[in-house]
């Protein structure tokens, strides 16, 4: 909120273009390790397997080290273009770029990788508040510094927020980590990761998609810029819930996994109640909070972001679904039906479109808002109806709803 009334609407988009490329860069690059990770490593741990840890977790750093170095700089090369257009200098925009994508992508794995480990409340802390108010110190420290605040420079700080996480993290993985895994010696199956990523890796890429394809398809609908703000603000706002469900999945993933490896069909219905008996109401107070404070909160934004408020109820309803539901498609990849994950979400996929195309030229923001939520309920739904269903053909119809 800070940076959109600092930077004006034109400098803030430029921001958010930039963030979401690296964003994009990133999570693309780590090929579905890290989430792998949540299932393979703390499998490992469980065994006492520090050979199988240890060389699964070397792989990972380099391959991912590698892909998104090349990743950026191919991006890079594409775009040489708007260096010049912009006047940016392309050497200083290229080292940035390979600098903060490799920096993302190693953190997201390792902050996976700890969470794996057991250690989930230092890797939500250092993911969920190192990050972002190390983001606002440096933004605010340049600010008052120099007097002002330009994409650029708000840029570099998010990117000095990444680097001051990672070594975070490393510090903490040395200490949560047993000595055996360090004392271990690497045992590589390198195929067998890589083909056990390739869903989540998959997965990852069709839903990064499915999340930006809103403000791509109202641009290429030639909407105003300021109905496409509208939405922007709106989805960044109601996206605070995903925190929940990415914080919760990192504490009841590895667990899952483990349940799973056992077969303990019980046991995962255990589990899951124990999620929802906290979870429903939070998401409860979550739309609730919304609909008393959703339009002060967009009120932050700026003049005129006020209305977007139904947008944003419009997609605090889907997002608040989504999280309820949010295990669902680890449940699916866990027991080998990540078929069934990738279909569901290519349906969601073509819904969303269509209803964008449909909605998004006739109503704006809540046209696409209403495309958004619509494809993300029918999603979580259908994926939660599917493990419920595997789990009572498991369990005897004992399974309850």
């Amino acid at each position: 909120m800070f940076l959109a009334r600092t930077l004006g609407m034109e400098g803030f988009g430029q921001y958010n273009v930039a963030v979401a490329t690296f964003a994009m860069l990133a999570s693309l690059s780590t090929l579905g390790l890290e989430k792998f990770a949540l299932r393979t490593f703390s499998g490992f741990i469980e065994q006492n397997r520090w050979d199988e840890a240890r060389g699964f977790s070397r792989f990972s750093l380099r391959i991912i080290f590698m892909v998104s170095a090349v990743a950026a700089l191919a991006f890079a090369a594409g775009n040489w273009w708007e260096y010049v257009a912009f006047r940016t200098n392309p050497g200083i925009a290229v080292v940035l770029l390979v600098t903060i994508v490799t920096t993302m992508a190693l953190a997201m794995f390792l902050i996976e990788m700890l969470s794996a480990s057991g250690d989930v409340t230092r890797a939500t802390l250092i993911y969920r508040l190192l990050l972002p108010v190390s983001t606002v110190t440096l933004v605010g420290t340049v600010y008052f510094l120099s007097g002002g605040l330009t994409a650029r420079r708000a840029v570099i700080c998010y990117g000095a927020a990444w680097m001051i996480s990672l070594l975070a993290i490393l510090q903490r993985g040395r200490r949560a980590l047993p000595p055996q895994f360090w004392m271990a010696k690497d045992k590589y199956e390198s195929r067998h990761w890589v083909r056990g990523a390739l869903p989540f890796f998959l997965q990852s890429f069709m839903m990064t998609q499915f999340a930006s394809s809103g403000v791509v398809v109202l641009k290429m609908l030639d909407t105003s810029n300021f109905e496409i703000g509208l939405y922007a603000a709106a989805i960044q706002v109601a996206s605070f819930a995903v925190l929940l469900a990415t914080s919760t999945s990192r504490f009841y993933a590895p667990k899952m996994a483990i349940i799973i490896d056992r077969q303990d069909w019980d046991g995962v219905m255990k589990l899951k109640r124990e999620r929802d008996a906290w979870m429903n109401p939070t998401v409860l107070i979550y739309v609730i909070l919304i609909l008393l404070f959703g339009s002060r909160i967009m009120g932050f934004y700026g003049p005129g972001f006020e209305q977007g408020y139904s947008a944003l109820i419009i997609l605090a309803v889907g997002i608040a679904v989504s999280v309820k539901f949010a295990m669902a498609p680890y449940g699916l990849q866990f027991i080998g039906k990540s078929r069934w994950v990738l279909g569901t979400i290519c349906v969601a996929g073509v819904l969303n479109l269509v209803l964008l195309f449909t909605l998004g030229r006739a109503f704006g923001a809540i046209g696409a808002a209403i495309a958004y939520s619509t494809s993300l309920i029918v999603m979580s739904v259908s994926m939660y109806l599917m493990g419920m269903g595997w789990l009572r053909s498991r369990n005897g119809d004992r399974a309850p709803a």
